[in-house]
């Protein structure tokens, strides 16, 4: 009941958002702009969308590098696999479903595994907060948003220190007053401990910096793909590279909305809005939020289920295990 009602109220949330974008627009002006898109852009599109995935593959793998053998091509394949679960199945599975799979494959502890996909997020995170500002400070963004910018200088401290304590906590954990202290619970160090083991990366500077770098370049690939999909609708005068970050910053923020799986509604809604803030009209921004969204999921979910059921897996068995693990 618990796990209907989540995904009843995801469904609900998009819909709303789907409402909010499509009313009051033109139908027949979003039409248009669908057949007057220039699909020789597609291929480039999703070129650039599958060398993203492949980064995210690569950080991954540079993440766990330090706690086990993990090689890049399979980091890609459980990346790609994940992201696809994502974008199908409810409450993000796919992080989970990734992280059992990564354990198994290589003979990692599943808290460590998970530990790794939480600092990957919130790296993701400081990078895209990162891009935004600067962003910002070269006239990307209204200058309603511009004005809060303390806000996002807070965010991006505080998200910061989050992966400051877990890099950190080993060594506070070494400190004499708190082995004597989980001398009573020996169950709790364990758990820090691997825990920990997920931001080793970061102990050598050079390959903290590499991590951070490989995220801005992954991120503003991203971007680079809305600045491409304008150019596919001509609309490139509005919507440039640093307005792409923007509208990739903000399709994120929107995503992290419960939705359904794929976040259609939240994502349109989102980029459409903001764009028109730029002058562009609601129904030409639906219309192109919609396009460059529906090419990126097919991307990512296409990919990841080739990589998915070439391991053996399937759809099926993966909300079998997960339903037999919470009791139906």
């Amino acid at each position: 009941m618990k796990k209907r009602l989540s995904i009843a109220a995801g469904a609900a949330v998009s819909l709303g958002f789907l409402y909010l974008a499509l009313r009051n627009i033109d139908a027949g002006l979003m039409a248009a702009s669908f057949s007057r898109a220039d699909w020789r852009w597609l291929p480039v599109l999703a070129a650039v969308g599958f060398f993203e995935l492949f980064l995210r593959g690569l950080k991954w793998k540079l993440l766990l590098d330090p706690v086990g053998r993990a090689g890049v091509l399979d980091c890609f394949r459980l990346e790609s696999a994940g992201l696809a679960l994502n974008n199908i199945l409810p409450f993000r599975l796919g992080e989970l479903a990734r992280a059992g799979f990564a354990s198994r494959y290589f003979s990692i502890p599943l808290l460590t595994v998970l530990s790794t996909i939480v600092v990957e997020r919130v790296l993701d995170t400081v990078a895209l907060i990162g891009l935004f500002m600067a962003a910002a400070a070269l006239g990307g963004v209204t200058a309603s948003v511009a004005g809060h910018a303390g806000f996002f200088w807070i965010a991006l401290g505080g998200v910061t220190a989050a992966v400051a304590a877990l890099v950190f906590a080993e060594e506070v954990l070494e400190r004499s007053f708190l082995k004597k202290a989980f001398r009573r619970f020996p169950s709790a160090e364990k758990f820090l401990r691997q825990a920990a083991l997920g931001a080793k990366a970061f102990h050598k500077p050079r390959r903290a910096v590499e991590l951070l770098l490989l995220s801005l370049f992954q991120w503003s690939l991203d971007a680079l793909n809305m600045w491409l999909a304008a150019m596919a609708f001509g609309i490139e005068g509005i919507i440039g590279f640093t307005r792409g970050i923007t509208l990739i910053f903000t399709g994120a923020a929107a995503a992290s909305v419960p939705g359904v799986p794929g976040y259609f509604g939240n994502f349109e809604y989102a980029v459409a809005r903001v764009a028109s803030e730029w002058g562009l009209d609601m129904s030409l921004g639906v219309a192109y939020a919609g396009w460059v969204h529906i090419i990126s999921y097919l991307v990512i979910t296409v990919t990841g289920l080739i990589f998915l059921y070439g391991m053996g897996q399937s759809l099926g068995q993966v909300w079998r295990d997960f339903s037999v693990r919470h009791g139906g």
